[in-house]
């Protein structure tokens, strides 16, 4: 049986919208977009997702901390994030046309000299 989302109420909308109309980074943009479509109710969290490119649970979990914690809780990230495709987060790592695009750790490939 599919979890059906109730409504967010009228005031984290307006709180929502507010912060929408604000310059974002990426990814909270992108946690903005999933609580905005909930608050819609015209599409599913299967649509959700796919139309926000994330996870079903991400969809449930940007909703469970927008409601605990409002839109705050939502913005705030415990992390920096990974590595951007140049690599350039400081861990070597980065996309090497070697491995048909895929992203490779640091120190991936390095062979020992014995």
């Amino acid at each position: 049986m599919a979890r059906t989302i109730p409504p967010l109420g009228e005031a984290l909308v307006k709180e929502i919208e507010a912060a929408w109309a604000q310059p974002q980074e990426d990814w909270a943009r992108k946690r903005l977009l999933v609580v905005r479509l909930i608050a819609q109710h015209q599409m599913t969290t299967e649509q959700i997702a796919q139309v926000a490119g994330v996870s079903r649970k991400s969809v449930f979990n940007y909703r469970d901390l927008v409601v605990t914690g409002g839109v705050p809780a939502l913005l705030k990230r415990d992390w920096a994030g990974g590595a951007d495709a140049s690599g350039a987060r400081g861990g070597g790592g980065g996309i090497y046309p070697a491995t048909g695009g895929r992203s490779v750790p640091a120190g991936a490939g390095r062979e020992s000299v014995d």
